[in-house]
């Protein structure tokens, strides 16, 4: 009798199973598009500063590297701590972001491009033609990387934030000028460049008259 009745259990067990299973099958596939800022924390981009959804500020520096090759090991240890000094007296989080990008070398195209026009010297004109497909190839390989340094820091939103924020922005800048480097405010087109650079690929090469504020749709994961 147990036999009997385990077996019926079992039987309808698979039954259920194989109707379930046909159900999910024969179901309708929902899929939900979403653009890249539903699934980015930016909520906007404002004067050069990143409005985050969770209710952050941000702002940047962009800091040009300072040539050390010809300074001493101790000048560079000099360099060094004073830093480290500086940096920790004004006691704030802040966060280092170095991104690669491909060197813009279309100046220095153009500029071979027109001295191979104005020159009649055989020579010269190879030379120059040797220097154009260099810099082609450079290009499409990728090889021509250059590293883009930012200085990141962050305030929860409150009343004042955009000022309080303004000023520590001031200090680092005073401090890394101080010691020899070249650092700027990040404008508008910079931010949304920068957001570009971290969560769009497509964006490494730009043409600063078409930078768009707005990113491509995404289609989220279907369930």
């Amino acid at each position: 009798m147990k036999i009997i009745i385990l077996f019926i259990v079992s039987v309808g067990f698979a039954i259920g199973m194989l109707i379930s299973s046909r159900q999910q099958r024969g179901g309708p596939k929902k899929s939900k598009q979403k653009t890249i800022q539903e699934f980015l924390n930016v909520l906007d981009i404002r004067d050069g500063m990143i409005y985050t959804k969770d209710h952050y500020l941000i702002g940047f520096l962009q800091i040009s590297g300072r040539k050390t090759d010809l300074l001493s090991d101790r000048e560079k240890e000099s360099l060094n701590q004073g830093m480290t000094a500086e940096l920790a007296a004004i006691a704030s989080e802040w966060q280092l972001l170095a991104l690669s990008q491909p060197e813009d070398n279309s100046a220095l195209l153009y500029q071979y491009q027109e001295q191979l026009v104005e020159t009649s010297d055989p020579i010269r004109k190879k030379l120059l033609r040797e220097a154009i497909r260099y810099q082609n190839e450079l290009l499409l390989s990728g090889e021509n990387m250059e590293r883009q340094f930012y200085l990141k820091l962050w305030e929860y939103q409150k009343e004042g934030v955009e000022k309080e924020l303004q000023e520590r922005l001031h200090q680092y800048r005073r401090c890394f000028e101080d010691n020899g480097y070249t650092c700027d405010m990040v404008s508008q087109e910079e931010a949304v460049l920068l957001c570009n650079l971290v969560h769009n690929p497509a964006a490494v090469l730009y043409d600063p008259d078409e930078i768009k504020t707005d990113l491509p749709g995404m289609k989220a994961a279907e369930n």
